[in-house]
């Protein structure tokens, strides 16, 4: 049940924090800069947000999400959703949806966190080649593929590698889909993401 069919905003100016809750909705959101942290739910419509520097925690069900030129930490959680993160520069990403699907391209990444966990959902993490990470990842009921050359470990449906020295901490979960990481050169990585997303759209 919806709360409300009519999309509703309040900023709370001592914490600058925006809080927006929509339904039944296509939007496209274009935040003030001086924002500096945003919480957004969502559900049944297109949902493009673009072009901000700020924190980001979003619920989502039953949408599509276009999220591009992001900078800041970003916490997702969607259900039945079609999700794509463009060009996001982000130590701080967590992503967690079920029955969906989520293509995530992400900016050079040498420290923080990144945390995805999926179910029944296929997920296609890009990041250019240049970064640095130690990956960890499980799933069951699917497969995890990957084009990095290091010396992988796996067993039992569970990868562990590092690449470049490590730095960063990539963590994975999946179950009853599949889980496919990549490395791109930055000139090719706008490329990779549509080609990835256009398969998940298709599938």
């Amino acid at each position: 049940d919806h709360e409300t069919d009519a999309p509703q905003a309040h900023y709370d100016q001592d914490a600058n924090h925006l809080q927006i809750r929509s339904a039944d909705q296509n939007l496209v959101l274009e935040l003030p800069w001086q924002v500096s942290t945003a919480t957004i739910k969502h559900q049944e419509g297109n949902l493009l947000i673009r072009d901000l520097s700020m924190d980001l925690d979003l619920t989502l069900n039953d949408s599509n999400l276009s999220l591009r030129d992001i900078t800041g930490a970003l916490h997702t959680t969607a259900g039945d959703s079609n999700l794509s993160f463009k060009n996001l520069e982000s130590t701080d990403f967590d992503l967690k949806f079920s029955d969906g699907a989520a293509t995530v391209a992400l900016g050079l990444l040498t420290e923080g966190s990144v945390k995805c966990v999926c179910n029944d959902g296929s997920l296609a993490l890009s990041l250019p080649r240049l970064s640095a990470f130690d990956l960890s990842g499980t799933i069951s009921d699917g497969r995890i593929t990957t084009n990095l050359n290091e010396d992988i470990t796996e067993s039992d449906g569970t990868i562990a590698l590092t690449h470049n020295g490590g730095g960063a901490e990539i963590l994975l979960i999946g179950s009853d889909g599949n889980i496919d990481v990549r490395l791109v050169d930055p000139a090719v990585t706008e490329t990779i993401s549509e080609n990835m997303e256009e398969e998940s759209t298709n599938e």
